[in-house]
């Protein structure tokens, strides 16, 4: 029977879903969460790592050399303000620098679907580390009132392991 539109078929190559994704801010700990819970009302996560890299060229040759130099890493994060406990913990552990050896925040992503075709069904983790918040933005709407914050961050290191 021919597609209505009259295209080709498509192939059916697999499926998998993302909503297994966590975001944990390690330096907190499960004490500083409200009832052991999450406690910050993340809505997205944004980061980026870059390395300086110098290219350098020897005089009466073709040859080429890359130099390495330091890392530097920057994230973004939404949010809702939440419960005060946890939003005075956060700002006290990541607003310092002074505090940033230990600021980790874990991000871990399960791709996969529980039946049927699936992909990789892999897991990702994601560890930004020596965090320290640069920035801090709020704003709030009147029509729905919620609270909304925009962070900017800096980190020192970015790992990347399977989960």
């Amino acid at each position: 029977m021919p597609d209505i539109y009259s295209r080709t078929a498509a192939d059916f190559a697999g499926s998998f879903s993302a909503d297994a994704a966590s975001i944990a801010f390690s330096s907190l700990g499960a004490g500083a969460l409200v009832g052991g819970g999450v406690g910050l009302v993340t809505q997205n996560l944004s980061f980026n790592y870059s390395q300086q890299i110098t290219t350098l060229y020897e005089i009466g040759s073709n040859k080429k050399f890359l130099i390495a130099g330091r890392t530097q890493g920057q994230a973004a994060i939404g949010r809702l303000l939440g419960p005060r406990p946890v939003q005075l913990e956060f700002y006290r552990k990541f607003g310092n620098v002074c505090n940033a050896a230990s600021n980790t925040i874990d991000f871990r992503a399960q791709t996969g679907c529980q039946s049927g075709v699936s992909l990789s069904g892999g897991a990702y983790a994601f560890s930004l580390r020596g965090c320290a918040i640069q920035n801090i933005s709020v704003s709030v709407a009147a029509t729905d009132m919620i609270v909304n914050e925009q962070l900017s961050m800096m980190f020192c290191s970015l790992d990347l392991a399977a989960a």
